[in-house]
């Protein structure tokens, strides 16, 4: 008899008491209690046997809180009859997996499922869009879309996205609450193989936001088609068709389906990094949904701002002529600044001038990015213009790797790293 199992009644951290089980797959259980501090119900989630890199992953999922409605809320986490268990948010409803009424069968290659309408496609994926994007401005990649992690709620049809279990922080790890980076093993995510981006099989460690949103567009293919837009026998075939081929058309599966959505379905599976939408807001705009999710607070005012708009929302003020300074948060620069003055400040590990002369770091190149002012423009780019190349190290603009990808626009609030270092740009 397995003793460490939970039973109604039981109580869980000295405030949750088990009410019932919810269902349990090969690694965990999941049962569904209260909250005897807060009215609210809560589901518990237990694990089996924990490898270290699954409690890596439920650490990390534990870990997550977003202000956001549309990702599952942590409540709580800790050991349970010596088994880790971690409180949520409960969710009374289906995944999307469920409402596609999926079936899967890899000996015959006969996978698929029943297409919903086409707003009702729509809907489900910008909601998803949001959560994620407002994941994407704490620089948190899910990297496991799929239709069982998109929870749809009875009651109102809110999608909350659920399982960042092997999500990857991109930014300062002190921000995220020591986020352990996950084992990426393929063996590991052998599960979800068919919503891997091409970048992840090259290198599954490398993928940013734009990862998630290939997942999430063979989420939306499935949802319009009822089919997969890339399957094979096995993995290598999988992964062979993911890199090389082109899916069928979603109107060619579904006729009734429109030119737009078709479009915003295909270039989220672009395969070349810089033709898929670069940001999950670029999703939420091309579906026409409100985008919510904001980046940084105003220095004046204090009202929030997506990255990107040049003037505060709130009281008009101009972020770009705004005076900035590079704080150092994390990693051999944290607690010193930098300022930037003038059209053009270089930053690196030498000193010319104007330049930003950074500590000796051999994650941070000698020529490693530079910061411009044109007009009414202020961005960064990440390019060793000394030796004509993208530099060596990691260059990350709120998450965001722009090494190569030329001038970044910036204003007050955004946060880049540098090899192991992390900065904020603040009113200087």
């Amino acid at each position: 008899m397995d003793t460490w199992r939970l039973t109604p009644g039981d109580e869980v951290f000295g405030r949750y008491k088990v009410t019932g089980a919810l269902g349990e797959g090969a690694q965990a259980v999941v049962y569904r209690g209260v909250d005897t501090k807060e009215p609210r119900d809560v589901a518990i989630k237990q694990l089996k046997e924990a490898t270290e890199s699954l409690a890596k992953r439920f650490r990390n999922e534990s870990k997550l809180s977003l202000s956001t409605e549309h990702i599952v809320r942590n409540y709580d986490f800790g050991e349970v009859r010596g088994k880790y268990a971690n409180v949520m948010e409960f969710v009374d409803g289906d995944t999307l997996e469920d409402r596609l009424r999926w079936v899967d069968d890899f000996d015959t290659l006969t996978c698929r499922g029943t297409a919903v309408p086409e707003d009702e496609a729509r809907d489900v994926i910008a909601q998803a869009a949001e959560g994620l994007a407002c994941a994407h401005a704490s620089n948190v990649i899910h990297r496991d879309i799929k239709p069982a992690n998109l929870l749809i709620r009875r009651a109102d049809r809110r999608v909350k996205v659920t399982d960042f279990g092997v999500a990857r922080f991109m930014g300062d790890p002190h921000d995220a609450g020591r986020f352990e980076d996950p084992d990426t093993q393929l063996d590991d995510i052998l599960g979800t193989i068919l919503w891997m981006s091409p970048e992840q099989w090259v290198d599954p460690s490398a993928a940013d936001c734009r990862a998630d949103v290939w997942s999430l567009g063979v989420v939306f293919y499935q949802a319009v088609t009822g089919r997969y837009p890339f399957l094979g026998a096995g993995a290598g075939a999988v992964a062979r068709t993911v890199l090389s081929d082109n899916p069928a058309r979603p109107r060619k599966l579904n006729p009734a389906l429109s030119e737009e959505t078709e479009a915003i379905i295909l270039k989220m599976l672009a395969k070349e990094l810089d033709d898929r939408f670069q940001r999950m807001t670029d999703v939420q705009r091309a579906l026409g949904a409100e985008v919510v999710c904001v980046l940084s607070a105003c220095p004046q005012c204090g009202v929030e701002t997506e990255t990107g708009n040049r003037f505060c929302t709130g009281c008009g003020y101009d972020l770009v002529e705004l005076p900035m300074k590079l704080a150092g948060t994390g990693g051999m620069h944290a607690g010193l600044e930098f300022p930037v003055r003038g059209d053009l400040v270089r930053v690196g590990r030498r000193r010319e001038g104007n330049d930003i002369h950074l500590l000796a770091d051999e994650c941070v190149s000698r020529w490693h990015l530079r910061f411009r002012k044109e007009g009414a423009t202020r961005t960064v780019e990440a390019w060793d213009w000394n030796q004509g190349k993208k530099p060596a190290n990691e260059t990350l603009l709120n998450g965001f790797d722009i090494n190569g990808k030329g001038p970044q626009p910036i204003k007050v609030g955004d946060k880049l790293r540098m090899g192991d270092s992390w900065f904020e740009l603040r009113p200087g």
